[in-house]
């Protein structure tokens, strides 16, 4: 009796086991799958979930082991490669159109961005990956700032002012025995200069960029040139003037002479600058040789190295 009933047992479990074994089998095949492919799936996961932690030890060793390059291209070779870049910063810079001096005679437009191309390659700079990154629609057209791509932050420190006669000129005389006038006005609706104390006059040129004309160093100088200045802690104020022989004597004159051109503009740096966010981005490093640029400006990096071996 109690063989039978032990083989009784066996018979029952066996049963069990094969159910739950056909059952598996109904199972993975109602999924659509087969289970090689499942085995696979699950090898692969583990696969990666090793490679992360791999990432993850490199990170944290190299934690400290951090270094630079900037330039027009950025450059370096003893990055931790597949680690991605620890910070990319380009700073977007104005373009001033055309060849030679601007002047009168030789206008150059003052250009923006609306996007930036950031370019990857290894040793052969020939070979290379572009990542575009659109900048926010409601920062317009960009003049100058800079551009983290890694924490995802525009940020604009200079502005473009267009000239024009939609408001009132104001006419002086020059001083310190120059000969001719010069124009100037508020600019009480545009962001403040950048970084100068009110009243601070003389001597200060803060206009990088110039559409019509040298920009020249002197209070009293004769030329085409445009200066902005800090007048108090509300008001910054734009003063232009022209050499001579461009008889310019009057506001009446001024304002013919800026609706005879296309557009006159400078560029200045500006007080208080303007943060927009953007998409963060992140860009891994080669094995050898990195290099980093834009059609913006300069680029700058901030990297893990790998430990040196000696």
């Amino acid at each position: 009796m109690n063989r039978k009933g032990i083989t009784l047992i066996a018979l029952v479990i066996t049963v069990v086991v094969l159910l739950i074994l056909a059952g598996t089998a109904v199972t993975i095949g109602l999924n659509g799958g087969d289970l090689f492919k499942h085995t696979n799936n699950a090898v692969n996961k583990w696969n990666n979930g090793v490679k992360r932690e791999d990432i993850a030890i490199r990170e944290l060793l190299l934690y400290y082991n951090k270094k630079t390059a900037s330039g027009n291209v950025a450059t370096f070779s003893d990055g931790a490669s597949d680690l991605a870049i620890d910070n990319v910063t380009i700073a977007i810079e104005p373009i001033q159109e055309g060849a030679g001096e601007p002047s009168p005679e030789n206008p150059q437009s003052i250009e923006g961005w609306t996007e930036v191309n950031i370019y990857h390659s290894g040793e052969n700079r020939d070979n290379y990956e572009t990542l575009n990154i659109s900048l926010p629609q409601e920062a317009g057209i960009v003049y100058g700032g800079t551009l983290d791509i890694t924490n995802g932050t525009l940020t604009v420190t200079g502005i473009k002012y267009v000239l024009n006669n939609e408001t009132q000129w104001r006419m002086q005389l020059r001083g310190n025995g120059a000969t001719g006038v010069y124009f100037y006005k508020e600019l009480r609706d545009e962001p403040l200069l950048c970084a100068h104390s009110a009243g601070q006059w003389n001597n200060i040129n803060m206009v990088e960029k110039y559409t019509h004309g040298v920009i020249e160093n002197s209070w009293s100088s004769v030329g085409n040139n445009a200066w902005v200045y800090a007048a108090n802690d509300t008001t910054t104020v734009l003063r232009i003037s022209f050499s001579d022989d461009m008889n310019i004597d009057s506001v009446e004159k001024l304002n013919d002479w800026i609706d005879s051109q296309d557009e006159v503009a400078i560029y200045y740096p500006i007080k208080n600058s303007i943060t927009y966010n953007v998409t963060p981005e992140e860009i891994k490093m080669l094995s050898g040789t990195n290099n980093l640029w834009s059609d913006a400006g300069d680029t700058s990096v901030v990297y893990k190295a790998e430990e040196s071996q000696n």
